[in-house]
């Protein structure tokens, strides 16, 4: 345990240690203070003073030099060398009568008392006189080693003094520091760098401290040899550094007993606890306002780009509409004029003034879809119509961005209302199941009629205008043409050339069909009433008007319900 009764010899030793320094130091004058013995003590006297006390030091403990040990040391011989004091007795005796035996038997006596006296004053000389031993002697002199067991606190309760109970503690430790000077506990009051330096130089506190002669187990000078001795001297230091080790633990659990109990670093732990929380909680509050903004941007961002989409899909549903009306208007003004131009073809009577084919289909190609439209509106089959046709195809070929048309009555309302003049009943209809070709070359994707009507003029220019000379085709031609149409329907891109290619490749043929030749033939077999077929380049009769008709065999009816594209020809006579 913790032995407050030692603390008045420690403080003794504490203050004579540092008188001893500022003594050593010319801080104060040695001479000021008695140095050496005052009184001569006797044998039995002996065991209760130490070797400082001896010497006539005890006023300075720990701590002397070696100046003051030779002066103190100088004072005892003076005191207890028998040389003078069998001196003193001579001269006394002489003075006084002659003793009796008792008389000399007290002298005897007194010069052994003397004798051991002195004794003891040489091993202090000699023991104090050397650095080291000295300070062996100094390391086990007089010192209590009880440090506080740390549990006061819950002891004591209130009453408790930190300072009280660690500060004499430290200091009386401190007398074994060989870094000097040795800082202060301090109190309540003492700054947050004050406390720090005083732990860190007892955390790395370094002790001249020495258990030399306390571990001295075995004395080498009793050893018969010098093996034994060397032994003995092993064993001893081995103790003494054990000694030194458990010493430094010592002072690191008074380090640690204090810091555990210091009522100034639990105070500012506390407040640098309460700090750091607030500083996390203010961190996660302006962490949450943060999430919670960037949650609502997101949301912003995220309904805006659903408006935007929903906009985009509104619009490109409105486009879509829009365009597959304009479709639908541009086919309806295609077959209007197509009619158009079939009645005005009929009342000429094989004149030049009507639109050729390849006419038509050069201005279906070429008018954008509201001219078609605008075109509709200004239905007539009279000369004087067809030959503003041709205008408006021309002023397109030169100058394909220039608007010649445009609509009168809304564009595409016009044409789907039907704004435009009928055709007569005699006039095949685009379209018409009746007609003399199917919609299988007709343009049912914007921007594809320009392909399909310069097929359908190549195979016209082939019927028009007399009876041109045409290879006839076989019965395997005619049947493979059927399939071809079959494998290959309306839509498919380069769909005659394809349907050519196929034709000529299957029954390699020695001369390739052209696509041109192809659609002529198809167009034939459309063309042909029911039942009249010739052997592949004969003639039939049509409508008794006595003209003459380069017909084929019916094709197979899967050829026949082919859907057609594209406007089918007038019928046309050869005189």
């Amino acid at each position: 345990g913790f032995r407050r009764d030692d603390e008045t010899t420690n403080g003794k030793l504490a203050s004579s240690t540092s008188r001893a320094s500022l003594a050593s130091s010319g801080g104060v004058d040695g001479s000021d203070v008695q140095i050496g013995p005052t009184r001569a003590i006797t044998e039995d006297e002996l065991p209760a003073y130490n070797h400082y006390e001896l010497l006539g030091l005890d006023s300075f403990g720990v701590g002397v030099d070696d100046d003051m040990i030779r002066k103190a040391y100088h004072k005892a011989l003076l005191v207890y060398h028998p040389d003078k004091v069998s001196g003193s007795k001579t001269a006394e005796s002489a003075a006084r009568p002659k003793s009796s035996s008792s008389a000399r038997r007290a002298a005897s006596s007194s010069s052994e008392t003397t004798d051991a006296v002195f004794l003891a004053v040489q091993t202090a000389f000699e023991i104090l006189s050397n650095e080291q031993t000295r300070r062996a002697y100094d390391s086990t002199n007089q010192f209590d080693d009880a440090i506080p067991s740390g549990r006061e606190a819950q002891e004591q309760g209130a009453a408790f003094d930190f300072y009280a109970t660690y500060g004499p503690v430290f200091r009386s430790n401190g007398r074994f520091a060989t870094v000097r000077p040795v800082p202060e506990i301090g109190s309540d009051a003492s700054s947050e760098d004050e406390v720090d330096r005083f732990y860190e130089y007892w955390v790395h506190f370094e002790s001249w401290r020495d258990f030399g002669l306390e571990a001295r187990e075995h004395d080498p000078d009793q050893a018969e040899d010098r093996f034994e001795k060397r032994w003995m001297a092993k064993e001893n230091d081995k103790l003494a550094k054990k000694r030194k080790k458990e010493e430094y633990q010592r002072i690191v659990t008074l380090v640690e007993r204090a810091r555990a109990n210091d009522p100034r670093l639990r105070r500012w732990a506390e407040a640098k606890l309460a700090a750091k929380r607030a500083a996390k909680n203010l961190r996660e509050d302006r962490e949450a306002a943060e999430a919670a903004s960037r949650a609502a941007m997101a949301l912003l961002a995220r309904l805006d780009e659903e408006r935007a989409a929903q906009t985009r899909a509104s619009e490109s549903k409105e486009r879509k509409t829009a365009r597959d009306r304009l479709k639908k208007a541009k086919r309806r003004a295609e077959k209007a004029l197509f009619a158009c131009v079939c009645d005005a073809r009929k009342a000429a009577n094989g004149a030049a003034s009507a639109l050729s084919d390849e006419e038509f289909e050069a201005l279906v190609a070429t008018l954008e879809a509201d001219e078609l439209i605008a075109a509709s509106e200004q239905l007539d089959s009279t000369p004087a119509f067809q030959t503003s046709l041709r205008g408006w195809l021309a002023a397109k070929k030169a100058d394909p961005s220039v608007k010649v048309l445009s609509s009168t009555s809304g564009g595409t309302n016009a044409a789907a209302s039907g704004s435009r003049t009928p055709p007569s009943s005699s006039t095949p209809q685009r379209g018409d199941s009746s007609s003399a070709a199917d919609d299988d070359t007709v343009d049912t994707a914007e921007g594809s009629s320009g392909a399909t009507t310069s097929a359908v003029s190549s195979s016209k220019r082939a019927t028009t205008n007399g009876a041109p000379q045409r290879r006839p085709w076989t019965d395997e031609e005619v049947s493979m043409l059927a399939k071809a149409v079959k494998r290959f329907p309306a839509g498919a891109r380069q769909r005659w050339e394809t349907i050519a290619d196929y034709v000529s490749t299957q029954l390699r043929l020695e001369q390739p069909r052209t696509k041109e030749e192809c659609i002529a033939k198809f167009r034939d077999v459309q063309a042909a009433p029911a039942g009249s077929s010739s052997s592949g380049g004969g003639a039939s009769s049509r409508g008794g008007r006595g003209a003459q008709q380069n017909t084929t065999p019916t094709p197979p009816p899967a050829a026949a319900s082919t859907t057609r594209r594209g406007p089918p020809p007038p019928e046309t006579t050869t005189t």
